[in-house]
C-alpha cells in the first residue's frame, strides 16, 4: 500500500520520520570502533572514510571534527599525508582548532602540511591559536600585522611585549611598544604598563643590551 499501508495483521506501520544515520553517529557507532579494534585495515577503512565523506559532501550534510581527525589519524598510519591538501575543504567545515592542530602536528613528519594548518587556523574562531603558532615560530611581527589585520582582541598584549622583551632587540620592542600603546585602549591602564615603559626606556638609554638587527 501507499503511506501509512498495513503491517502485519493488518496494523499500521510505523517507520522513522529520518531513517539516515547522522554523522556523528556513523563516528561514534561505526568507524571509530573499527579504527579501535584494528577491525579493519586502514587502507580499507582510510577509503571507507573518503567515501562517506564524498557522500556527506554530496548532500550538503557538514562532517563532524572526528571525521577529521579520524581522516588524519588514518593519512598519517597509511603515510599518505600528501594528499591532505585535497581533503583541505573537508576539514575545514565546520572550522574546528582541535583538527588545525592535529594538522600542525602532521606537519612535524610531512612539512607541506603547515599550509593547510595555517589555512584552518585563518578563521574567526581560530584567530588566536593562529597568533600563538606565530610566536612559536619566532615570526613576531608577523602575528602582530595579523592581529592588526583581523582585531584580534583575545590574545593579551603581554604576550607580545614578552615576546620582544626575549627577542632583545631595541627595534622590535619599540613596535611592538607602540602598537600596544596606540591600538590596545586599555594598554596605558593595565598593572604592568609602567614596567613596560621603563623596559622602553631602558633600551632607549642603553641600560638593557640590544642585540644587532638581523641584515
Amino acid at each position: 500500500g501507499g503511506p501509512g499501508g498495513g503491517g502485519k495483521g493488518g496494523e499500521p506501520s510505523v517507520l522513522p520520520r529520518n531513517p539516515a544515520v547522522s554523522p556523528a553517529d556513523m563516528v561514534k557507532a561505526v568507524l571509530a570502533p573499527l579504527e579501535g579494534e584494528m577491525a579493519a585495515e586502514a587502507s580499507f577503512l582510510c577509503c571507507a572514510v573518503m567515501e562517506y565523506v564524498r557522500c556527506c559532501d554530496a548532500q550538503r550534510t557538514k562532517c563532524p571534527p572526528a571525521i577529521s581527525m579520524l581522516l588524519l589519524s588514518l593519512l598519517e598510519r597509511l603515510r599518505r599525508l600528501h594528499e591532505l591538501p585535497a581533503w583541505a575543504p573537508v576539514l575545514s567545515h565546520p572550522p574546528d582548532k582541535h583538527v588545525a592542530l592535529e594538522v600542525v602536528e602532521c606537519a612535524k613528519g610531512y612539512p607541506p602540511a603547515m599550509q593547510v594548518a595555517q589555512d584552518l587556523l585563518h578563521r574567526p574562531p581560530n584567530h588566536d591559536t593562529y597568533v600563538h603558532l606565530l610566536l612559536n615560530e619566532g615570526r613576531l611581527l608577523d602575528a602582530l600585522r595579523y592581529v592588526r589585520r583581523h582585531r584580534v582582541e583575545s590574545v593579551a598584549p603581554m604576550v607580545f611585549l614578552e615576546e620582544a622583551l626575549k627577542a632583545n632587540c631595541a627595534q622590535t620592542y619599540a613596535t611592538v611598544y607602540r602598537f600596544c600603546y596606540e591600538f590596545v585602549p586599555s594598554f596605558t591602564t593595565m598593572p604592568h604598563y609602567p614596567m613596560y615603559t621603563e623596559k622602553l626606556h631602558a633600551f632607549a638609554t642603553g641600560r638593557l643590551p640590544v642585540a644587532p638587527l638581523p641584515s
